[in-house]
C-alpha cells in the first residue's frame, strides 16, 4: 500500500514512510518513489523538493520559495535568485538588477 512499508512478513505490520516518500521500503526512510504532485523529485533513495520549493520539515508538500528566488531554505531566505534579473550578492532579498523593476 502506498505510504506504508512491510516491517516484518512474519507478523505482518506495516509501519509509515517518511514524509518525503511516496512508497518505500525495508526502512520508512528509503524512498522508492516520490509523488509529483507534492513538488518532489527522487534522488537515489531520498525525495527532494522541486527548483523553487524548499522543504518545511514535516510536510508532504513542498512549499513555494519566493518568487524571486530559484532555490531558498525558507519562505524568507534565497540561497540562489534568478541571475537574469535579480541581483545575486543578497540572497535574502534578491534586488532587481539595474533596468529592471
Amino acid at each position: 500500500m502506498s505510504g506504508y512499508y512491510d516491517v516484518s512478513p512474519i507478523t505482518y505490520t506495516c509501519a509509515t514512510c517518511y514524509y518525503k516518500c511516496a512508497t518505500c521500503s525495508a526502512i520508512n526512510t528509503n524512498c522508492t518513489s516520490c509523488s509529483a504532485l507534492n513538488y518532489r523529485t527522487q534522488s537515489g533513495t531520498t525525495c527532494n523538493c522541486n527548483t523553487a520549493y524548499y522543504d518545511d520539515g514535516g510536510n508532504q508538500l513542498c512549499q513555494k520559495c519566493l518568487y524571486f528566488c530559484l532555490t531558498c531554505t525558507n519562505n524568507f531566505n534565497c540561497t540562489t535568485c534568478d541571475s537574469a534579473t535579480r541581483n545575486t550578492t543578497n540572497l535574502t532579498t534578491c534586488p532587481c538588477l539595474t533596468g529592471f523593476y
